[in-house]
């Protein structure tokens, strides 16, 4: 995922990372070994926490480079071994974390 420079890049990022969420939550209980359905709370917790900050991006009321991790990386932070996407929420607080260029 490349390092989002705008609110239109930093959004697109946000629902690439919540279509990889949809993706998987949707995949859960299609296999009755699914490693991955103990995690459907923090899955559901994560993109609730997604949708809250894309729309405060949308509507202009995000501030970006605050000095302090996005909520939801205390998920990642936790559960990253079980978030395929981990990288993608990483890459998402990291352009939160420096602000945007344009």
């Amino acid at each position: 995922m490349p390092d989002p420079h705008t609110t239109r890049e930093f959004l697109e990022c946000i629902d690439q990372v919540l279509f990889e969420l949809d993706a998987l939550l949707e995949s859960i209980g299609y296999d009755e070994k699914d490693d991955f359905e103990p995690f459907t709370p923090v899955y559901e917790r994560l993109k609730k926490e997604l949708l809250q900050l894309r729309e405060a991006v949308a509507a202009g009321r995000h501030e970006f480079a605050t000095g302090r991790d996005l909520p939801f990386m205390r998920i990642v932070q936790r559960y990253g071994d079980v978030i395929p996407f981990h990288r993608a929420l990483h890459s998402v607080n990291d352009a939160h974390l420096s602000g945007l260029i344009g």
